[in-house]
């Protein structure tokens, strides 16, 4: 088994994990399916893991207010430049989990593969938060209870998901004056 798989969290759980073979060689104590409970359980691993989590949160709590403030004429590229960077000095601090470029890397990637697009169409066209759960309803004679879609009332149906419905009606609709709406 690798040790940098696991970082410095199985160097903190070696012994527990493992017990000498021979010279440099070694076997494990625990069952395969327990390697996973054995470091959860770890005394070290739950402290970093909790100091990981207050600081996750804690940047999400900065982030996230700034996240649901957007509108039109914000700039994305300065928006994921000092939201990356605000996670990278919040996870300077913690040493020994992970390591701060994997989370601003899960970061960055996020950011190209969905967020990026997203970010764009706000600070052009705006965006208007918008429900589409599920409803739950119970059939009167059978007594089964079902969950219904929720029917949008504007696009025949379409559901927006975090992308601005003006947008949609412009490039849909040009020349109508009122999308569905």
């Amino acid at each position: 088994m690798d040790f940098l798989i696991f970082g410095d969290t199985v160097q903190h759980s070696k012994d527990e994990l493992f017990e000498p073979l021979e010279e440099n060689y070694y076997k494990l104590r625990v069952g395969r399916n327990e390697i996973p409970n054995t470091i959860i359980h770890n005394k070290e691993f739950s402290t970093l893991s909790g100091f990981f989590s207050d600081a996750i949160e804690e940047w999400y709590k900065l982030v996230s207010q700034q996240m649901f403030a957007l509108a039109p004429g914000c700039q994305p590229k300065k928006l994921i430049a000092d939201w990356s960077e605000s996670l990278l000095e919040m996870l300077s601090e913690i040493d020994g989990l992970v390591g701060k470029y994997t989370i601003y890397d899960i970061l960055l990637n996020y950011w190209n593969s969905a967020m990026q697009d997203d970010c764009y169409l706000i600070s052009r066209y705006g965006w208007t938060v918008e429900l589409s759960c599920d409803v739950l309803t119970t059939d009167k004679k059978s007594k089964e209870v079902k969950f219904v879609p929720k029917k949008e009332s504007h696009l025949q149906g379409l559901q927006l998901r975090f992308v601005a419905g003006s947008c949609c009606c412009q490039s849909l609709f040009q020349g109508r004056e009122r999308c569905g709406q």
